[in-house]
């Protein structure tokens, strides 16, 4: 018996669950398709100038940035030290790196539980485009929870990496702990210069 596709003028429940990779892939794709001219331009003056239309409220602002960070996991193409630098900028440094901690969380949620979603295969599609990466996926297979300490420490695409970590059995907590660990030494100091610019 033919599978109808169509139900009462709209797409069927189980076609959808069927095919929801499929359309997740599609709109993800028109996400970054629409993003790439905008985001590949971004300056830190523009991310501040965004940050500014929060009225001086720095549970907004901090939204706002949180907000990019999270775009940013599925996007992938914002240089992360702007981020740094703008907290940096517009914050006072300790509202800062909390503000940047809350945001890189934020991030590394997104990247990872997209990678969760998508699959091990469609993520080494992607992500095994770029030759660091590559390498760096049985590096995670061998040591696990381990490897997100070491992977921040190295200049491996940050929001591939988060993906591929979400096709592992690595447990999400160990994942994020290992991972802010990591990023720590480099995050700093992009921060503290950024409160220096204002100097």
């Amino acid at each position: 018996m033919k599978h109808r596709l169509m139900r009462k003028g709209g797409i069927s429940v189980q076609f959808l669950l069927r095919h929801y990779k499929l359309i997740l892939i599609g709109l993800l794709v028109l996400v970054i398709l629409g993003s790439l001219p905008f985001l590949s331009k971004l300056t830190v003056e523009d991310i501040l100038a965004i940050i500014e239309h929060t009225h001086d409220s720095y549970l907004v602002a901090g939204g706002m940035f949180c907000l990019i960070y999270a775009v940013k996991g599925v996007v992938m193409v914002l240089p992360i030290f702007l981020l740094y630098l703008a907290a940096g900028i517009f914050f006072p440094t300790p509202v800062a790196l909390l503000v940047t901690y809350l945001g890189l969380i934020c991030e590394m949620s997104v990247s990872f539980w997209l990678g969760r979603l998508l699959g091990r295969e469609i993520v080494q599609g992607i992500a095994g485009k770029h030759r660091k990466t590559r390498a760096f996926m049985a590096l995670i297979d061998e040591k696990g929870a381990y490897a997100s300490f070491f992977a921040r420490l190295f200049p491996f695409p940050f929001d591939l990496v988060s993906l591929y970590f979400g096709t592992t059995q690595v447990h999400f907590i160990g994942f994020l702990f290992g991972s802010l660990l990591g990023v720590s030494p480099v995050m700093i100091p992009y921060v503290l210069a950024g409160d220096a610019i204002l100097d």
